[in-house]
């Protein structure tokens, strides 16, 4: 098995701050990250003071986090945002490791975004700036419109987009009442197939799927290292690509069809991978019942015939389906509808 680049403090962020504040206001959200020693040690703001400012987290927390790159921000923004946030770092050793050093505070006057800070001021300069930036009217619409991607389509409806937008303003950034009014629209409802699993979701969806009992994460560790997306392990500041033309390419999805074909082999014993799939699909089959139930269970409708019909061929290539054979056809039959085209995509 690789080694894999677990980061621990990624670990923590992502329980400590990403889980716990995924459903509530994004003001919190964006607090509890911008104090998150993860985050103030990845992007440098832990060398941020008034004579010497660091804008790297400055300009992330703009561009990724809150108004985007082409939300409005200027240069001289990004470094009274840096001045802004001068004094904000960690302690080692500590239960809570964030501090706020008023002596490192750069407390002269700012004005970031139109907004005047005045002079003489210290923590508080932190808490104005994530205000303006948490309800941001470019905010609104850049969180909507990346919440669109990742549950609708890679090419956002805008209309989705703008009732998004209008509800994350009008609840004061309420991400819970945000997801509510997604994942109840038309456009979400229309949505099936838009999207194309990245190698998590499709490692998951087959977890959840066949339900099997592991007995270490290992295994399932290598196939996600092997696709490309190892958790904690992309190093850029914005995350893991979230649109089809990144993961869909002859090299992925070969590593795809192997996955699958691999994951439901007699083999995944030996690798502490336990399937039972005679409680998934009744054993007493025709070879036709067989692929309709498995397609059922795996696709949740029904394929082209002809497709239909390719898989029906593996199952009686030898031969009518005997009690025999029925435990590797069956087996076989689920590897490939997962390695299948219809079950790349949601």
């Amino acid at each position: 098995i690789p080694i894999l680049d677990l980061s621990a403090e990624k670990a923590v962020d992502d329980r400590e701050v990403i889980r716990k504040h995924a459903l509530g206001k994004f003001r919190g959200f964006l607090l509890a990250s911008a104090q998150s020693p993860a985050m103030i040690s990845y992007l440098n703001n832990d060398a941020n003071v008034k004579a010497h400012p660091n804008e790297n987290y400055a300009r992330e927390v703009m561009e990724l986090h809150t108004l985007g790159v082409d939300g409005g921000y200027t240069e001289r923004d990004v470094r009274e945002v840096a001045r802004a946030f001068t004094g904000w770092g960690i302690r080692d050793g500590q239960s809570n490791p964030f501090y706020f050093d008023n002596d490192a505070h750069d407390s002269d006057a700012k004005t970031i975004l139109g907004h005047t800070l005045p002079a003489g001021r210290g923590i508080e300069d932190v808490l104005n700036v994530l205000d303006i930036l948490a309800m941001h009217p470019a905010t609104a619409r850049f969180i909507s419109r990346k919440l669109v991607r990742r549950f609708v389509s890679d090419t956002p409806p805008q209309s989705l987009v703008d009732s998004t937008a209008q509800v994350f303003s009008t609840t004061d950034g309420d991400i819970r009442q945000v997801m509510r009014h997604l994942l109840t629209s038309t456009e979400f409802m229309a949505s099936t197939g838009q999207k194309f699993r990245r190698p998590l979701d499709f490692v998951v969806a087959m977890l959840r799927l066949t339900r099997p009992k592991l007995d270490t994460p290992d295994p399932i560790l290598e196939m996600l290292y092997t696709m490309g997306q190892s958790p904690f392990s992309w190093h850029p500041p914005n995350g893991y690509p979230d649109s089809a033309h990144a993961w869909m390419n002859t090299n992925g999805l070969l590593k795809r069809w192997n996955a699958a074909l691999a994951f439901v082999d007699d083999s995944t014993v030996e690798m502490g991978i336990h399937h039972s799939f005679d409680t998934l699909i009744p054993t007493a089959l025709t070879a036709t019942t067989l692929v309709d139930q498995a397609t059922r269970l795996i696709l949740g409708g029904a394929m082209m015939a002809v497709d239909r019909q390719q898989v029906l061929n593996y199952v009686i290539n030898d031969g009518p389906l005997t009690a025999e054979q029925l435990p590797i056809k069956r087996a076989g039959v689920i590897g490939l509808l997962m390695a299948s085209p219809y079950f790349q995509w949601h």
